[in-house]
């Protein structure tokens, strides 16, 4: 199966605009409501680079998610008082950054606020939304990686700060960059600044076009909660809800093979094999290191009875794990259906010398032996 990002979210559509309010621009706060040190600090962080943050608002997009996939307690209390935390915090951080412009400084304060203030924890449970949903992080102190990061994207919004997602393998972290100074920051560790070497060693990036370790756009962070959200759905066996959020992320952000994957393993549960394997086909054009694609791929293309590229991929599949008896019995069922006999019979042996109980290999072999 294709690996799986830790995150999650929830709630109802009351209040329009509930989660909206901003200090910036076009998201100013009232200026009745600012001290005239908060004011200053507004106009300073306004007249920063902005690299990334834009069009969609993030907040006013989660709503629409939430209150599409409500969760847990999906209350206007709940959420009122979840706008209103946020509100809190966007006004005491803008106080605590006035003037400040040592971005090592700027992200302690930030962290400090959200891993001390609010107390939120990790929680690695990747398959409740609870721990994916912001207000639902903050109300129940537990957060996956994404949770916790649209917490700190969350506040960047209503404050102005430069802070974006990054996607490494199953997880997501947040980057200050203000398009001079970049600092990693990792929820996993209380806010701790990381380099891009630490996340390329820890969750063992080797290809770089899969992984770039670039800013997402808000369009990307979005996609990232709908892969969340399908692939808790996919484990749940609600494979039409899976369906609907997977091609949301995938139609958001093209490129991304973990969503991609899942949406093909998705399309074969609900009957669509034709559709899943040419996901997976394409998925292991473009990125032929993603781990696991040629064993869902070779197992597509025996049920679609494509068993001459089920031979390829399941003979290359031996040649790199040759102590795998599926594999090996992978190869034999295509030889079957290509009517080499002989080379199926040797297959079958392989799988029996390395794993004698295999049901699969003695009921093929018994079949073969009438």
């Amino acid at each position: 199966m294709i690996r799986h990002y830790c995150m999650g979210m929830t709630g109802i559509a009351v209040v329009t605009g509930l989660l909206t309010v901003s200090c910036r621009k076009e998201h100013q706060r009232p200026t009745d409501a600012l001290s005239g040190e908060q004011q200053k600090l507004s106009s300073i962080i306004s007249a920063q680079e902005d690299t990334g943050h834009a069009t969609l608002s993030l907040s006013r997009e989660l709503l629409g998610i939430i209150s599409s996939e409500p969760a847990g307690d999906t209350s206007g209390e709940l959420l009122t008082s979840f706008a209103g935390k946020l509100d809190s915090a966007a006004l005491v951080l803008s106080s605590s950054l006035f003037m400040e412009t040592d971005p090592r400084r700027i992200i302690t304060i930030v962290s400090d606020y959200v891993f001390t203030n609010w107390g939120i924890t990790f929680n690695d449970d990747r398959d409740n939304i609870r721990y994916l949903y912001p207000h639902l992080v903050l109300a129940g102190k537990e957060g996956s990686c994404v949770g916790m990061s649209l917490l700190y994207l969350l506040i960047a919004e209503k404050t102005g700060l430069p802070l974006y997602g990054v996607r490494a393998p199953g997880h997501m972290f947040v980057r200050f960059d203000n398009g001079r100074d970049r600092c990693n920051i990792e929820t996993l560790r209380n806010g701790e600044i990381m380099d891009n070497a630490w996340y390329r060693m820890r969750w063992s990036i080797t290809d770089k076009n899969l992984y770039p370790l670039d800013n997402l756009s808000t369009s990307a962070v979005l996609a990232v909660v709908h892969y969340n959200l399908g692939t808790i759905f996919m484990k749940q066996g609600r494979n039409e809800k899976a369906l609907t959020h997977l091609e949301k992320a995938t139609g958001l952000l093209p490129d991304f093979p973990e969503a991609q994957g899942n949406l093909a393993l998705t399309c074969d549960a609900l009957g669509k094999s034709r559709r899943a394997l040419d996901l997976l086909t394409a998925v292991r054009d473009a990125h032929p290191s993603l781990e696991n694609i040629d064993r869902n791929l070779a197992s597509l293309q025996l049920k679609c009875a494509r068993y001459n590229d089920a031979l390829s991929t399941y003979s290359e599949l031996t040649y790199r794990n040759p102590q795998d008896p599926e594999f090996h019995y992978g190869r034999a069922v295509a030889l079957t259906q290509l009517g080499r006999t002989a080379d199926a019979q040797e297959a079958l042996q392989q799988v029996i010398m390395l794993k004698p109980g295999h049901q699969g290999a003695r009921q093929l072999l018994d079949h073969r032996g009438k």
